[in-house]
């Protein structure tokens, strides 16, 4: 079981599931660090943005935005081997299994092992002691939002994407009030 008592970092494969990760943490102390603030780090951007967050005391939550699920998983593989005190959570799209098709094989390539263990058909937890999390949203996030709303996330500026993703939230789903009580134990 991941220890509450650490902080968490949010891997997230895209800017629609940043915002419905901030909309389910709500008035939690969180970072959102965005794209285009990963690319404009210094050389090892990535670590730069992770340990400013590990050192603001005020900050519980660091949600990433991974620019897309392969980089989401790579960069997830990259850090699973650190020594850390942080827990990881990584959120991604099921597209019908292929995700999970894709993350068994980037870490299996990438760390030379099998990390997941599957609890149900959205959450796997890694094997190690920390127990990390990956939550596979059943599709994706934005068919769930237009198949729940008949909103489509595509279309509009952010506040208008904000909105749309909120009404979703407010619609409460199992699997949405599971992520959230999920991501608020961890």
């Amino acid at each position: 079981m991941p220890d509450p008592s650490r902080k968490l970092i949010i891997l997230c494969e895209g800017q629609h599931d940043c915002l419905f990760i901030k909309n389910l943490l709500d008035d939690r102390p969180l970072k959102h660090a965005t794209k285009e603030e990963i690319r404009d780090a210094p050389r090892d951007g990535e670590l730069w943005i992770i340990k400013k967050f590990y050192r603001d005391s005020g900050l519980k939550y660091l949600i990433k935005d991974e620019d897309g699920k392969k980089r989401c998983i790579d960069t997830f593989c990259e850090l699973y081997d650190m020594e850390t005190d942080w827990n990881m959570f990584v959120v991604l799209d099921s597209d019908e299994g292929r995700t999970l098709r894709l993350f068994r094989r980037t870490a299996l390539d990438t760390l030379r092992k099998d990390i997941l263990l599957q609890h149900d058909g959205c959450l796997h937890t890694t094997k190690d002691p920390k127990k990390h999390r990956v939550f596979f949203i059943p599709g994706s996030l934005e068919e769930e939002v237009r198949s729940s709303t008949r909103k489509n996330l595509d279309i509009g500026d952010r506040d208008k994407q904000q909105q749309d993703i909120r009404q979703f939230v407010d619609g409460g789903t199992d699997w949405v009030e599971r992520l959230r009580s999920l991501l608020v134990s961890s």
